[in-house]
Order: structure tokens, then C-alpha cells, then sequence
């Protein structure tokens, strides 16, 4: 399997004269909330998404979209538009608009959809790692706390 996690990764690809016929072309979730996160900066945004537990809300369904099925992004997506009020309808325009036309006209959706994808990094292996270290030194800690070195050595 062939991971591109760039833009420019998938320029790479899309211009390559050799066609990877049963290859799986998919963003990264990291890169995709990266993305959304960089626009919300790039739209002045920051400071609400910040302070406002309404727009930030607002933005973190609009991040989890990735994760809805295949089938139900467009309404989802719709939905969540639909029950923003005026106020913030206004605030989050932009951004909206930005979401619609980049991220379901300009990429296709299975794209950036990673609803059924099964996990493709050692992430997973990492986390369980760390998780076992804490608990392997927080039980030599429990056996060996009488047990101090000699400071005169």
C-alpha cells in the first residue's frame, strides 16, 4: 500500500506516468483537520473559535464530517448549516463556503472520508507501547520505593 498524505504527494502521483491500478488514493485525517484549521486562521477566525464554545463546536462537526459514512457527508453537511442561527451563519459564511467548494467539489469525497478505513499506522502500536512503559515503571516504582542508591558511591 502507497500512502500520500500531501497535496503535493498527490500532484506527484496525479502527474506520474505510471498508473498504480489498484491503489487506494486517500488523504490523512491529521492533514485533512490541519487543512480546516489553517483556513479557520486564515479567515480571521481564531479568537471566536477560541473564546466560542458555539463556533468551535461548529468547525469541530464540521472536522468530524470525515468520519460520517460515504453515503451521508452531503446531508450532514447540509444539517449542520441548516441549524446554525443567522449570528453565526454570518460568521462561519466563508469557511462554509470554502468547505463546499474545496473539500466536496474540488476532492472527491472518498478522498477524505475515513469512515471504514482500518487503521494504517503504527499509531496504534505506539499508544499500547507507551501505555505498557507507564505501567511497567509505575510498578518498579511500587516495588523499588524503599530502595534508594547510596550516595556515597
Amino acid at each position: 500500500m502507497i500512502l500520500f498524505g500531501s497535496s503535493k504527494q498527490l500532484d506527484v502521483l496525479f502527474d506520474s506516468s505510471i498508473i498504480f491500478i489498484d491503489a487506494i488514493h486517500q488523504g490523512r485525517y491529521f492533514y485533512y483537520n490541519q487543512r480546516i484549521n489553517r483556513r479557520i486562521k486564515s479567515l480571521g477566525l481564531s479568537t471566536t473559535y477560541a473564546e466560542g464554545d458555539e463556533i468551535r463546536s461548529c468547525c469541530r462537526k464540521l472536522m468530524a464530517l470525515c468520519l460520517v459514512p460515504l453515503q451521508e457527508i452531503e446531508d450532514q453537511f447540509y444539517n449542520l448549516r441548516a441549524s446554525l442561527d443567522s449570528r453565526l451563519k454570518q460568521e462561519l459564511r466563508q469557511l462554509f463556503l470554502h468547505f463546499q467548494n474545496h473539500w466536496m467539489i474540488d476532492i472527491p469525497l472518498q478522498m477524505w472520508n475515513f469512515h471504514d478505513t482500518p487503521h494504517r499506522t503504527n499509531n496504534i502500536c505506539e499508544a499500547f507501547h507507551s501505555r505498557l512503559n507507564r505501567r511497567i515503571e509505575r510498578s518498579y516504582t511500587e516495588k523499588n520505593e524503599g530502595v534508594r542508591p547510596n550516595p556515597s558511591k
